[in-house]
C-alpha cells in the first residue's frame, strides 16, 4: 500500500491534492493504482528503485519516442521520480472505449505508420527493461547480429544460470548462424517491443492508446509475432496493417522465431515450466 509520506509527496509534485488511491488488478511487475485528486485523476505505478534502477525513466522515454514519431495515441508522463526506495511514474489516466472492427482497423494502419519510423542501425540510445528484466539495445548492423548478441543470447544465458537448457546452446549456435538467411532484409524499424493486449488501451472513439513499451529499433516482425503470442488480435488489425507496406508474403512461417525472444523472457520471469517447452520445440523446428 502507498504511504503517506509518499502520497504527500506526490501531491507536491503534481500540485494538486490527492483524494482517494486505489489499486489496480492486472500488473505482474508493477504495483499499480488510480489516483484520484481534486481535479483529475491519473494512473500511478510504483516499483522498487533499488531493485529495478531506471525502469520508469526508460518506460517515459519509450513512450516520448513513439509519441514522437508516430501518430499514434501513447500514455503521457505526468511524473517520474523516487522517494525512499520507491521509485514511481505517474500517466495521464484514459478514458475506455468499445472493442469495434474500426477500432482494430484504425489500430493496424496506425501500427503500419510506426514501423515506417526508422534509423540506420538496429538498437536504441539506452538499455531499457522487457518486464522486470534489463533489454540490451546496443546498435548493430543487421538484424541477425542485434537478435543474437542483444536478445536470445542474454536471456540464454540467464535461463542457463538456473539450470535450463543446458543441452540446446548447440542448437542456439545453428539457429544464430540462420537467422540471416531467415529474415528479409528491411529497414530497422521503431517498436513497441512488447505488443500483447495487456499493453494496449481501447479508448473512445475508436482510438487505440500504447503503454508499457519496451522500445527499439528492429524487424517489424517482432511486434507482429508478440501480437500473436497469446491468442492473437482482431483479424481486421491484420489486414489493416497489411494493406499498405505489406509483410513478406512468408512472414506467418516465422512467428515462432519472433516469439522465441518473448517466450524466453517469460521462462526466466516465472520460472520455466510450459514456456521453456515452447522454446525447445521452436529450436527443433528451425535447427
Amino acid at each position: 500500500m502507498l504511504n503517506n509520506t509518499l502520497i504527500n509527496h506526490l501531491s507536491d509534485q503534481i500540485s494538486q491534492t490527492i483524494t482517494s488511491h486505489n489499486p489496480l488488478q492486472g500488473g505482474d511487475i508493477n504495483d499499480v493504482y488510480l489516483i484520484k485528486t481534486t481535479e483529475d485523476q491519473f494512473i500511478l505505478k510504483v516499483n522498487s528503485a533499488k531493485q529495478f534502477p531506471g525502469m520508469f525513466e526508460a518506460e517515459e522515454k519509450g513512450l516520448t519516442e513513439l509519441s514522437i514519431h508516430s501518430s499514434m495515441a501513447v500514455a503521457k508522463s505526468t511524473k517520474v521520480g523516487a522517494l525512499d526506495d520507491h521509485a514511481y511514474l505517474m500517466l495521464n489516466y484514459i478514458n475506455k472505449g468499445q472493442s469495434t472492427l474500426e477500432f482494430w482497423e484504425t489500430f493496424g494502419h496506425q501500427l503500419n505508420r510506426l514501423h515506417q519510423a526508422t534509423q540506420s542501425k538496429f538498437g536504441y540510445t539506452s538499455k531499457n527493461y522487457i518486464g522486470s528484466l534489463p533489454q540490451y539495445n546496443s546498435n548493430c548492423d543487421t538484424w541477425a547480429e542485434f537478435y543474437t548478441t542483444q536478445r536470445l543470447e542474454p536471456q540464454l544465458k540467464l535461463l542457463v544460470q538456473k539450470g535450463h537448457l543446458k543441452g540446446s546452446i548447440s542448437k542456439f549456435e545453428k539457429l544464430y548462424n540462420k537467422l540471416e538467411k531467415w529474415f528479409p532484409v528491411e529497414p530497422p524499424a521503431l517498436l513497441h517491443g512488447d505488443l500483447w493486449s495487456g499493453n494496449f488501451i481501447i479508448g473512445e472513439n475508436n482510438k487505440p492508446w500504447l503503454i508499457d513499451p519496451a522500445v527499439y529499433y528492429g524487424h517489424r516482425e517482432m511486434d507482429i509475432g508478440m501480437t500473436l503470442l497469446f491468442g492473437g488480435f482482431n483479424e481486421r488489425f491484420y489486414e489493416a496493417y497489411n494493406f499498405n507496406y505489406p509483410l513478406e508474403s512468408d512472414w506467418s512461417s516465422r512467428v515462432p522465431l519472433t516469439q522465441l525472444y518473448p517466450l524466453m523472457v517469460h521462462a526466466n520471469l516465472f520460472e520455466g515450466g510450459g514456456y521453456l517447452k515452447s522454446v525447445e520445440s521452436i529450436l527443433n523446428n528451425f535447427v
